[in-house]
C-alpha cells in the first residue's frame, strides 16, 4: 500500500517558534502600537508609562506563583521597562519611524533576545511527586533519596520531610517504587542507614507503614532522649482502663503507651534494667483507673508490693492500694484460683448485660471493674521449674488459662521475668501477650524470642541507653525504643494513698464467687476444701507483709510520709462508701503519718459543695475565699461552662469530640474545634477509649485551664466565642 503524502500547509499564524521569532514579533508589535497611538489615535504618552507599570506588576504576581528566580524577575521587569520607555518616547515625539527610533527598538529587542534564557528559570527543578516536599527541605529529601539508593538499592521517592516539634529529629515520608520492594526491606537496613547518615550515638531510624502499602514513614532521631531521666508525672487523678496507660517517652518525646482493657502484657528485663520500676508505673497507671483493680503476685518476698502496701500497713489508709498481694506459693494458689473462677463466672453472669449493652466486649465500670494481675519475676511460676511443685504447677496453669480466657471478662495478666527465655517465661505466655515490653538485656536473641524473630534485625540492645530504657511493641508492629518514667518511692506512697482512697471495690457478684468453696491440690494425698479466700486475704496479707517488714528491718525506715490533702474541687462523692481522701496540693503542706493517724474523721470538705461552678464564681471574690475559688476578671464563655458541666455529669476526664459536640447541641465537630481553638483548647493528639469506643477528643483539664485563664484575664475571649450560641 502506498503512502499518501499530504501537502504541507503554510502556517501564517503569528505564534512564536523560538527566541528570535518571539523577539522579532514583539518588536514589530511594539512599533505597530507606536504608529497607531502617535499618528492615528494621538494617544497621550502617559498611557505608555501606565501600560509598562501594569505589565511589570502583573509579571511580579506571575513570578511569585511560578517561583521564578531573582534573575528571571529582573529580566522580565527590564523588558517591560525598556518597552514602556521606548513607547512613551515614541508617543511623545512622534519620531519613532526615524533611524534613531528604529535603531533604539532594534538594540532593545536584540538585548532581550540574548538574555531570554533567564526568563524561564525557577528556584528548583521540581520532579514529579516532589510537590509535597517543602522547598526548605528539598535538599534533605534529595540526600535521603540518594541514601536509599546507595544503602538499600531501592529508588525511593521522598515526598515530605517533617521536623519533630521537639527538635529531636524528623520524619522522612517516602513512596516505594514499582517492583515489589516493601517496608520490611527498608527495615532491615535501618542500622546501615543510620550509619550512612552519621547519626549521633544512640540515635536511630524506625520505619512504619504509611496510608498505603507503597508508602512509609522513617522516624529519624537526632537527639537521644533515652539518655535522659524522665520523672514520673505528679498526677494521680482518676482515669479509665479504656484510656492508654503512659509508661514513658519514645526517642522523639512522644508518649509510650499501652492499652490493657483487652490485651495482656509481658515485661522482661535483667536485674537493674528498670523492670521493677516499669511494673510500678503499670501498677500506678492501672490503679488510678476508677474501673480497674490491681493484684500482685511476687514469690520473691513480695518486693514489688512492699512500698505499695506501706501506707495501709502504717494505718494511713483504711484499705490497701492493691486488691490482693501474694508472696507465697499457697497465697499465689489462692489468688489465681479465685481470679480464674471470677473470669469464668463473668462469662455467664453478665450475659444479659452484654445483650442489653449490645456489646460482645463486657463493658466495665466502677461497679464492674477490671482485675489486672501483675506477676513479678515469674520464673518460679511461669518457667519450666514450676512443673516440679504441684502447687506452682497449678498456679502456672491458672495464670495461663486466665490469660487465655479472661481478657473479654476483664481479668487480665501482666507477667514478667528476668530473662526472655523459655525456661523463665513459657512460649504460651508470650504468645498470649499482645503487648510486649523488653527492658535492657545483653543478648539480642532474648529480644528476638520476646518480640518475634521477624523483628530481629530491627532491635539492637546497643540502641538502648541503660537502666530504664527498653523496647515496646503492641501486636505485629516493629518494636520501638522508649525510656520509662522514673517513679521514686515517695511517689509510690503518694500514688498508693490516692489509689486506696479512690479505687473501686470488687463487684458483688464476683466477690460472692471469690468467697465460695474451692477444692485445691496442696501437694497432699487428698485435695483440700477451702472457702472465704477473698474476705480473709487482708488478714493474711497483714500477717505476711508485717512479718516480712519486721524481719527485713523495714521498720527502721522513716515513719512519716508525705500525703496531700485534696483540693476541694477534686472530691468525687461515691455512693454507699465511706468518705475518701484524694491526693493533690502542695507537698510542703502535707501532714505526717502521725497526724493522719490521729484523725478519727476524714478531712472536712463539706464547704466545697456550696462553691459555685467555675463559670459562675463571683467577680468580686475576696482574698479570703477558699483555695481554688477563682477571682474573675471577665465572664467565662458559655461554651466552657456547658462543656465542663457535660464532663461533670458524665463523671469522666476525657470526652470524644462527637459526644461533646452533641452535648453542646452543635451540628458538627468542626464548629466545636473552631470555637475552642480560639481559647487555645485543642483536641488531644492521641485517640482514647470511652465506653469501649476509641476516638479523639478533649480533656477536662484543658477546658478548666482555659476557664481559669479567662477568669484571671489572661485569655481574651473572641466575639464569636463570647456570642455563642447565637440567639
Amino acid at each position: 500500500m502506498g503512502t499518501t503524502t499530504q501537502p504541507r500547509k503554510a502556517d501564517l499564524s503569528l505564534n512564536p517558534r523560538g527566541t528570535v521569532s518571539a523577539t522579532a514579533e514583539a518588536a514589530i508589535g511594539l512599533a505597530g502600537i507606536a504608529a497607531l497611538g502617535s499618528d492615528i489615535a494621538h494617544i497621550s504618552p502617559v498611557w505608555g508609562a501606565i501600560g509598562a507599570v501594569g505589565g511589570a506588576l502583573g509579571h511580579l504576581v506571575v513570578a511569585r506563583h511560578h517561583a521564578l528566580t531573582p534573575g528571571a524577575v529582573v529580566y522580565r521587569l527590564g523588558c517591560w521597562a525598556g518597552a514602556g520607555g521606548w513607547l512613551t518616547w515614541a508617543l511623545a515625539t512622534h519620531e519613532w519611524w526615524k533611524p534613531n527610533g528604529l535603531a533604539a527598538l532594534a538594540v532593545g529587542a536584540a538585548g532581550a533576545g540574548l538574555s531570554a534564557p533567564l526568563a524561564g528559570r525557577t528556584r528548583d527543578n521540581a520532579q514529579p511527586g516532589r510537590a509535597l516536599v517543602l522547598r526548605s527541605a528539598a535538599r534533605t529529601g534529595q540526600e535521603w533519596e540518594s541514601r536509599f539508593r546507595r544503602v538499600c538499592k531501592v529508588s525511593v521517592e521522598v515526598t515530605a520531610i517533617k521536623q519533630w516539634p521537639t527538635g529531636a529529629g524528623f520524619d522522612v515520608h517516602g513512596k516505594l517504587p514499582p517492583g515489589g520492594a516493601t517496608v520490611k526491606n527498608l527495615q532491615g537496613f535501618a542500622d546501615a542507614l543510620a550509619t550512612d547518615a552519621d547519626l549521633p550515638d544512640g540515635c536511630g531510624i524506625e520505619f512504619e507503614r504509611g496510608q498505603t502499602r507503597a508508602t512509609f514513614v522513617a522516624h529519624v532521631s537526632t537527639v537521644n532522649r533515652l539518655t535522659e531521666t524522665i520523672d514520673y508525672p505528679e498526677d494521680y487523678s482518676p482515669r479509665s482502663i479504656y484510656d492508654p496507660i503512659d509508661l514513658g517517652e519514645h526517642r522523639n518525646s512522644s508518649l509510650a503507651t499501652v492499652e490493657l482493657r483487652e490485651d495482656s502484657a509481658v515485661v522482661v528485663g535483667q536485674k537493674r534494667s528498670g523492670k521493677s520500676n516499669t511494673l510500678d508505673i503499670l501498677t500506678a497507671g492501672v490503679g488510678r483507673c476508677r474501673d480497674a483493680l490491681v493484684c500482685h503476685l511476687d514469690m520473691n518476698g513480695g518486693g514489688i508490693s512492699q512500698v505499695w502496701l506501706h501506707p495501709w500497713l502504717e494505718g494511713v489508709t483504711d484499705r490497701p492500694a492493691i486488691l490482693w498481694s501474694a508472696a507465697t506459693a499457697e497465697e499465689a494458689l489462692y489468688m489465681t484460683t479465685v481470679l480464674l473462677a471470677i473470669a469464668k463466672h463473668r462469662k455467664s453472669a453478665y450475659r444479659k448485660f452484654k445483650v442489653t449493652s449490645d456489646s460482645k466486649l463486657l463493658q466495665l465500670s466502677e461497679d464492674l471493674p477490671e482485675i489486672v494481675i501483675v506477676v513479678d519475676e515469674g520464673a518460679e511460676v511461669l518457667g519450666s521449674g514450676a512443673n516440679a511443685d504441684p502447687i506452682l504447677r497449678q498456679v502456672r496453669s491458672n495464670i495461663e488459662e486466665t490469660q487465655r480466657i479472661g481478657g473479654n471478662e476483664g481479668v487480665n495478666v501482666v507477667p514478667s521475668g528476668l530473662r526472655a527465655t523459655q525456661d523463665v517465661i513459657a512460649p504460651a505466655v508470650v504468645k498470649q501477650s499482645r503487648v510486649r515490653i523488653g527492658m535492657l538485656v545483653q543478648d539480642q536473641e532474648e529480644l528476638a524470642y520476646l518480640f518475634g524473630w521477624q523483628h530481629r534485625s530491627a532491635i539492637d540492645p546497643a540502641d538502648l541507653s541503660g537502666k530504664g530504657s527498653g523496647f515496646i511493641a503492641t501486636g505485629a508492629v516493629t518494636p520501638k525504643p522508649f525510656k520509662a518514667y522514673y517513679m521514686k518511692p515517695s511517689q509510690i506512697t503518694r500514688a498508693a494513698v490516692a489509689i486506696a482512697r479512690q479505687r473501686p471495690e470488687l463487684d458483688a457478684s464476683s466477690a460472692a464467687v471469690a468467697d465460695g468453696e474451692f477444692e485445691l491440690d496442696m501437694g497432699g494425698r487428698n485435695p483440700v476444701r477451702v472457702s472465704g479466700l477473698y474476705s480473709g486475704r487482708l488478714d493474711r496479707m497483714r500477717r505476711t507483709f508485717g512479718e516480712l517488714a519486721e524481719g527485713e528491718g523495714v521498720d527502721e525506715a522513716p515513719t512519716t510520709m508525705e500525703v496531700a490533702i485534696p483540693e476541694p474541687a477534686e472530691v468525687v462523692p461515691v455512693a454507699d462508701r465511706p468518705a475518701l481522701w484524694l491526693v493533690g496540693g502542695n507537698a510542703a503542706d502535707w501532714p505526717s503519718v502521725t497526724d493522719l493517724r490521729a484523725q478519727t474523721e476524714p478531712v472536712d470538705v463539706s464547704d466545697a459543695a456550696a462553691w459555685p461552678p467555675i463559670g459562675t464564681r463571683a467577680a468580686n471574690a475576696t482574698e479570703t475565699a477558699p483555695a481554688g475559688v477563682l477571682t474573675q476578671a471577665q465572664p467565662i464563655p458559655e461554651i466552657l461552662t456547658r462543656a465542663l458541666a457535660a464532663f461533670d455529669e458524665a463523671d469522666i476526664t476525657k470526652m470524644h469530640s462527637e459526644t461533646l459536640a452533641a452535648e453542646l447541641d452543635m451540628t458538627s465537630t468542626t464548629e466545636l474545634s473552631r470555637l475552642l481553638v480560639q481559647l487555645d483548647v485543642r483536641a488531644l493528639p492521641e485517640a482514647f477509649y470511652v465506653a469501649g469506643k476509641r476516638a479523639r477528643g478533649y480533656a477536662r483539664d484543658d477546658l478548666e485551664t482555659a476557664a481559669a485563664r479567662v477568669a484571671r484575664g489572661e485569655q481574651e475571649v473572641p466575639d464569636e466565642v463570647a456570642e455563642w450560641p447565637a440567639a
